[in-house]
């Protein structure tokens, strides 16, 4: 691995997990790509944020026994013409957050359960929203929905490919409150049972 490497690998017997505040942060290395790599019933998350997170740029790969990237509140990924080569090798769930805009970037998500989720249990009935504006993106689930909100699914730009699992009760796109088909292309296979077209769509889709 030629960039920096974060690895969690707690030990046995620590008893549940714990939150840590800022304090416990330390910068150990600065670099542009990075490998995390994440293992035991203590590691909650890979990458975990409460309010903001945002994924600019980088190489970036994640193997997570949990959720790869999750944030509470809003999830950023990409900006407008560029973003990080994310790639999520193996998860239970691969992004996770309340809001989630994806602008740009190369993205590979692997999940055994919901590829992208945008939901939360502790925010009742919160404006949940997937936007996805640009960048390339590939899902792949093997157990779940590939993208799953309690709100919104907007598509306005970029290239997604989704692939969910063979369970009838999970679908491609999955949405509560409608999607959206402005702009990009997009490509969704999976089985019949939960199949949801957009509610609302400028342009030709199949």
């Amino acid at each position: 691995i030629a960039g920096p490497v974060a690895v969690r690998y707690p030990r046995g017997g620590e008893g549940e997990y714990k939150e840590r505040g800022v304090e416990a942060s330390k910068l150990l290395r600065e670099g542009e790509d990075f490998t995390i790599i994440t293992y035991g019933i203590n590691v909650n998350d890979a990458v975990k944020s409460d309010q903001l997170l945002n994924i600019q740029s980088g190489k970036i790969t994640i193997s997570a026994v949990g959720n790869a990237v999750r944030c509470d509140r809003t999830l950023n990924i990409g900006q407008s013409g560029s973003g990080p080569n994310l790639t999520i090798t193996s998860s239970s769930v691969g992004l996770s957050s309340a809001v989630m805009n994806i602008t740009g970037g190369n993205i590979s998500v692997n999940s055994s359960s919901d590829g992208i989720r945008c939901a939360s249990s502790g925010l009742g009935d919160y404006p949940f929203a997937c936007n996805i504006n640009g960048g390339t993106v590939t899902v792949n689930s093997t157990d779940g929905d590939g993208i799953d909100s309690n709100g919104t699914v907007s598509f306005n730009g970029g290239n997604v490919t989704v692939f969910s699992s063979e369970n009838d009760l999970d679908s491609p796109l999955e949405s509560v409150r409608g999607i959206t088909l402005v702009g990009g292309t997009l490509f969704g296979m999976g089985m019949v049972g939960m199949v949801e077209n957009p509610s609302a769509a400028q342009q030709v889709y199949v």
